[in-house]
């Protein structure tokens, strides 16, 4: 199903596609899921973040990127045993939302998934494989957001000017 998506999924030339690979960027997430037969890819090159899903070792089937302003991040409130974060893409009339959790205390074992909508309708949902989890830290999209002129309100759950 998600292999569909690729054909419909608007992307950019291929320089994008090794946007998430070698030392291109800073690694935000990379996890398997498929039994290993795909992977998920996201990484933070300059003002753009990069979202790639494909075979691994191969070029991914979808790749695109958006300013660090037009993605959705849920940074972790502060509270709880369980830290996680949450991002979401756009693109056209796709989402991709990933998330990510992980018990401060290391008696749970991380989590991590991929939902994608269409129109606001589930079409997927994706689970990482424990041991294939390799990064998950959104901490330097958060940072990259506020650097742009974006802040977090706790109190509202979202993000505005800095002003």
């Amino acid at each position: 199903m998600i292999k569909k998506l690729a054909l419909a999924a608007l992307c950019l030339p291929t320089g994008a596609a090794a946007a998430c690979y070698g030392d291109a960027g800073t690694p935000l997430f990379h996890c398997t899921v498929e039994g290993g037969k795909t992977e998920i890819r996201v990484c933070l090159q300059g003002d753009a973040a990069y979202y790639a899903y494909g075979v691994p070792g191969k070029a991914p089937d979808i790749v695109f990127s958006r300013h660090v302003q037009d993605i959705y991040m849920t940074p972790w409130p502060g509270i709880s045993r369980t830290y996680w974060e949450e991002v979401a893409f756009a693109n056209g009339a796709f989402e991709y939302r990933i998330n990510h959790s992980f018990d401060r205390l290391g008696e749970l074992k991380q989590k991590a998934a991929l939902t994608v909508t269409r129109d606001g309708l589930q079409i997927a949902a994706l689970t990482c494989q424990v041991e294939a989890i390799g990064v998950a830290d959104f901490s330097p999209l958060f940072n990259a957001k506020e650097e742009n002129g974006q802040c977090w309100d706790l109190q509202t759950r979202s993000w505005g000017s800095c002003s």
